[in-house]
């Protein structure tokens, strides 16, 4: 078949289905419905597993990262977070890691100045945290250890966000 031939064919085709179409609207309105059901199904779930699965972490090394939490089933606890002192001893005993930092649980804060109180999300880090992740701010600078001690200077870091 030549590359005429097939064209001909093909629009003599595409204006047979639109007249089809035309003829029979309801049929019209649930073979739409279904490729667009269809395709932005397959659109959600491959945005899903290419964000959860495809792309890597944006860490050093994310493949050797572990999260440690305390599980108490007794006490029905889960996923609970250490304390300072658990902290600090589990970092002066673990030699089989690099670094070990320390997250605590997101929470509400306000910040306040000279503009409007405005609540943010922020959460306490141990002053190696960006360190052990193999991150750097953007701007400024990271955590000093003598930020991380007991009446250490309160600073803070911004997310882009």
């Amino acid at each position: 078949m030549t590359p005429v031939a097939f064209l001909d064919n093909s629009w003599q085709d595409i204006r047979y289905a639109l007249r089809m179409l035309r003829k029979n609207p309801a049929f019209t309105v649930t073979a739409v419905l279904t490729l667009a059901l269809g395709i932005g199904g397959n659109t959600a779930i491959f945005t899903v597993i290419r964000a959860v699965l495809l792309n890597p972490l944006e860490f050093r090394d994310p493949d050797r990262l572990v999260y440690f939490s305390i599980d108490n089933p007794r006490r029905k606890v889960q996923n609970a977070s250490f304390s300072l002192t658990q902290f600090t001893e589990m970092q002066a005993a673990a030699k089989s890691f690099s670094g070990l930092g320390a997250y605590g649980r997101p929470d509400n804060v306000t910040l306040s100045g000279i503009w409007e109180p405005e609540t943010l999300k922020a959460a306490r880090v141990s002053a190696n945290f960006l360190d052990v992740l193999g991150v750097s701010p953007i701007v400024g600078r990271s955590f000093l250890p003598e930020e991380d001690q007991r009446g250490g200077r309160p600073v803070a870091m911004i997310s882009a966000g």
